[in-house]
């Protein structure tokens, strides 16, 4: 079992694990964060830490990074208040480092509902402007997704190749994060975890059947124990019974004995 926890472990990664990070809109509101191809890759974007937005948000967030760098953006959940034109409630994402730039290709204008954006969707350029808008009447869970920076040329030291030609760090392979785009940088069902999971199965059913085991042992000696008990008490009525048996026969045995010792002397009854 602790084999194939740390298996799962490495697999999945960790939230803020190294090469990447986690950040609210509301923490950046305002501000421009630069992602270093030297240090983090990727990141996860929410409106709040909390499970609920909040209401009157009015924030813009803009990332940039290397010049010879771009973004690709995967939705996680889109959870925004439903309005058919998205007018109270919405996100935007803006291809570029302001909000007056087009929108990145293939997103809606304006995002709103519980219907994520499939599949994934890249930047032209090095940078992205986000835009968070809630009224004050409703709030949901908001909207989470995955930015990673990659480039398509060579891939160098530190750095793997996706799928689809695609070169991000190698520190996001297998991080629970889909960093390319087309899953290819996360963990395949390999033998050895497989192999784990099955001997995981053995052992908890070694447990259960020993349990199990345990169990009728007990009662087994248990029915023993009361069968010998009941057996040890019959045992002892019978004794009981034929002392108590022989103690009448003597009794009688004195009186008969006695009434004729005093019929042979005449006595009287």
């Amino acid at each position: 079992m602790v084999a194939l926890l740390l298996l799962f472990l490495s697999c999945v990664g960790t939230t803020n694990g190294f090469g990447k990070f986690s950040v609210s809109m509301e923490e950046k509101c305002g501000e421009t964060v630069h992602v270093d191809v030297f240090g983090k890759h990727a990141g996860r974007l929410r409106p709040t830490r909390t499970t609920k937005y909040k209401p009157n948000m009015r924030c813009t967030v803009t990332f940039y990074t290397a010049e010879s760098h771009r973004f690709v953006i995967v939705f996680r959940r889109l959870d925004v208040e439903f309005e058919p034109f998205c007018d109270d409630d919405y996100l935007q994402i803006h291809d570029g480092n302001t909000t007056s730039a087009p929108i990145i290709p293939g997103l809606p204008s304006k995002m709103c509902g519980e219907e994520k954006p499939k599949g994934d969707y890249v930047t032209s350029g090095s940078s992205m402007t986000v835009f968070f808008r809630s009224d004050s009447w409703y709030n949901d869970n908001g909207f989470d997704f995955i930015f990673t920076i990659f480039h398509t040329g060579t891939c160098v030291e530190g750095e793997m190749k996706c799928g689809n030609e695609r070169c991000v760090s190698m520190y996001l392979e297998c991080d629970g994060w889909n960093n390319c785009g087309d899953d290819s940088d996360e963990c395949p069902i390999s033998t050895l975890i497989v192999l784990a999971v099955v001997i995981g199965i053995v052992f908890v059913g070694i447990i259960v059947a020993s349990t199990v085991l345990y169990l009728r042992r007990r009662q087994t000696t248990k029915s023993r124990k009361e069968k010998k008990e009941d057996k040890m008490l019959c045992i002892h009525d019978h004794i009981h019974h034929i002392i108590h048996s022989q103690a009448e026969s003597n009794e009688d045995s004195t009186r008969k004995d006695d009434t004729l010792t005093r019929t042979s002397v005449g006595l009287p009854w």
